[in-house]
Order: structure tokens, then sequence, then C-alpha cells
């Protein structure tokens, strides 16, 4: 089944706003105190909405797996009306100049 992460383009845009980010909080080192404190914010945050929304899930597991069938049917659409999604940023870049 497809998944939007593996798609080219959306890896490649991933991956050039994480090195950006990345590039970005270490020039700085109060941003990166400050960017630092946020992620660990965050990943505290979706730990304990994971842990609490587990039970739920699997409950649904069943009504999950038919609507993933019906979204991996959807992109295998959207790839192939869209075929620069299969193209990484920096062509699609280059196309638009």
């Amino acid at each position: 089944s497809p998944q939007i992460s593996s798609l080219p383009l959306v890896c490649s845009v991933c991956d050039l706003v994480s090195s950006n980010y990345t590039s970005i909080k270490r020039k700085n080192s109060y941003l990166q105190t400050v960017c630092d404190g946020a992620e660990k914010g965050v990943k505290t945050l979706t730990g304990a909405a994971v842990s609490r929304a587990q039970p739920l899930l699997n409950s649904f597991e069943p009504q999950l797996a038919t609507a993933n069938k019906y979204v991996c049917r959807g992109l295998d659409t959207v790839e192939q009306r869209v075929p620069i999604l299969q193209q990484r940023a920096g062509q699609v870049a280059f196309l638009a100049f």
C-alpha cells in the first residue's frame, strides 16, 4: 500500500524542511534552547495522547482498516493524476522556472 510519506516530492520536502530547521536552530543558542524545550513538550504530549487513545483505536481497528484501504486507493489515483508527486522538490523547483 502506498503511503504519503513515501512519495518522492513529500519525502524530499520533509527532508528539506528538517535540514533547514536543524541548521537554523544550531545558529542561535537561545533559539536552540527554546526549540529543544518545545520538542520535548510535543514528545511528552504525543506520548500521553497515544497512550490514552490506544484503547479507543483498538476498538475501532476494523473501521480504521477499511478507511485505510479506501485512502490507499485514493492515493493511487492521486499519484496517477498528479505525476509531479513522483519527483523530488529540487526537480519541481527547477521545472517551475
